[in-house]
């Protein structure tokens, strides 16, 4: 009975550290819609180490217009949103999408995909559709340094992006990022920033999401109490997760829980069982303003008193919050298999 807790605890412990994996290399984003309702997204594993390349933005636009001009591109951009990855030849593909076409020019090919519309999600106190617009088409090239993404709707867009003055905005916005000058962001705790370029060529800041409380260690613990076999039993829980964001919200927590449980059954004795689980939290919201998560555990009895439950005792739960620290919890206790299934449902306090 005592092996089965460990392997739970391992496949969780292995889950949360490849997620941290994957999290410690994801790039910060800077987006910067220009006037003509085109946009620039730069992304990088730190936007404030190095100014933005202008230079290499003209030069891969013109070699876009180059494969433009040469082949049937104006008329797969009229059929659907399609998505163009520049890569060099050698080898280094820069996009994992599968490719629908491609063009090739001496060194350097054309990658051409159909591509869904991104979701953007963002604070409603914060939305703005006159700055938040979904171009149909992406242009998308790397360097040593960042990677590009110039979204547009036509090729007139792109000619203007290359304007020596719009250029040069470009690269005054990201060098006073990287001199930290807009102190109102919150310093290099920022993961994504949006800003919006005005006619005049001035620029403000739309959006920020930052990095906490985002990917991170989770430390809580919670109370509660629940009825079984018509009996009360009272719980303290710890329990310790592994926290991914996307966009401003807490979407994916892998959590590991231990858990004490107080039988109130036998009035002589006060029968103490553990409980190891595992749990996923989800946040099915689409505004950082706004939680609508669960989280899925599930869990083996790893210390057993009394006869309150059978030897090799599983249960499985789903928890959803009713405010910031209370939640409740329906719950079934089960033997292997779903054998001598019990109901349950805990109403607890989360701290």
């Amino acid at each position: 009975m005592q092996n089965k807790p460990r392997i739970f605890i391992a496949l969780s412990l292995l889950i949360g550290l490849v997620q941290l994996s994957a999290a410690s290399t994801k790039n910060d984003v800077v987006k910067i819609t220009l006037p003509n309702k085109a946009a620039v997204e730069i992304k990088g594993e730190d936007i404030y180490k190095h100014n933005v390349d202008t230079a290499c933005i003209a030069q891969n636009i013109n070699r876009f217009f180059r494969y433009y001009q040469t082949s049937n591109l104006s008329e797969i951009m009229k059929q659907s949103s399609t998505s163009f990855t520049i890569k060099e030849m050698d080898g280094q593909i820069l996009s994992s999408t599968s490719t629908n076409s491609s063009v090739r020019e001496s060194s350097h090919q054309l990658l051409i995909n159909n591509k869904e519309v991104e979701e953007q999600i963002i604070s409603s106190e914060n939305f703005d559709a006159n700055i938040y617009y979904l171009q149909k088409h992406q242009l998308q090239f790397s360097n040593k340094t960042y990677t590009y993404i110039l979204k547009f709707d036509t090729i007139e867009q792109l000619h203007q992006i290359i304007d020596d003055e719009l250029l040069g905005v470009l690269n005054q916005l990201m060098a006073d990022i990287k001199n930290n000058k807009d102190q109102d962001y919150g310093g290099k705790h920022i993961a994504k920033l949006h800003y919006s370029v005005s006619d005049d060529n001035s620029y403000k800041r739309q959006y920020e999401a930052n990095k906490y409380p985002g990917d991170q260690i989770i430390l809580s613990g919670n109370t509660g109490l629940e009825s079984v076999k018509n009996a009360w039993v009272a719980s303290f829980e710890l329990a310790m997760g592994l926290s991914f964001n996307k966009k401003g919200i807490r979407k994916n927590t892998y959590n590991i829980y231990y858990e004490w449980q107080y039988d109130f059954s036998n009035p002589d004795k006060r029968n103490i069982n553990q409980f190891a689980s595992i749990g996923y939290r989800r946040d099915f919201s689409k505004d950082p303003d706004k939680t609508n998560a669960y989280t899925f555990k599930l869990g083996y009895l790893t210390n057993k008193q009394g006869n309150m439950y059978e030897d090799n005792t599983l249960k499985f739960g789903v928890r959803k919050s009713l405010s910031k620290h209370i939640y409740i919890e329906p719950q079934i206790y089960f033997t292997e298999f779903f054998q001598d299934v019990m109901p349950s449902i805990k109403v607890g306090f989360s701290f």
